[in-house]
């Protein structure tokens, strides 16, 4: 009789930040352990762009700070991916813009995932909160269980 694991399918978000890479190998060891699905998200963040649209003048200076951040998801994502060849497991890139914790959320919710793993704090949640602003948000707004690796 072949049972089906408690976490089917794990989310974990990253931003390159030392947490949620720290977060995507917790998670690859589970998804090893429980033969898991992993769906790896990274978000550009709208506010970033917003703020920094009110700080700059000229479009063209935020459009490439835009594909900058673009860039840099793209490229959080290929390094989990790697990580994830040393693992033999294959994983979902998910690559989505707007607010971090409403994405995150979302993409759990869509995906009807069992299981958020994400790092304490990322980027902008460092030292500046004890959990971190996205952290909190998606804690507060899941609606599966969330996993927290410092």
């Amino acid at each position: 009789m072949v049972t089906e694991s408690i976490f089917r399918l794990i989310v974990v978000p990253v931003d390159s930040s030392p947490n949620s890479m720290r977060a995507a190998e917790v998670a690859l060891n589970m998804c090893k352990e429980f033969g898991s699905q992993l769906v790896v998200v990274s978000v550009v963040d709208t506010g970033v762009i917003f703020d920094l649209s009110h700080r700059i003048e000229g479009g063209r200076k935020v459009m490439q700070a835009e594909q900058e951040l673009a860039r840099d998801a793209e490229h959080t994502l290929e390094m989990v991916e790697e990580m994830a060849e040393g693992y033999d497991i294959s994983i979902e890139k998910v690559k989505r813009k707007g607010h971090p914790h409403l994405e995150i959320v979302t993409l759990a919710n869509e995906l009807k995932a069992s299981l958020i793993i994400m790092g304490k704090g990322g980027r902008r949640g460092g030292s500046r909160l004890a959990l971190g602003n996205i952290t909190e948000r998606v804690i507060e707004d899941a609606d599966c269980s969330v996993m927290l690796v410092t």
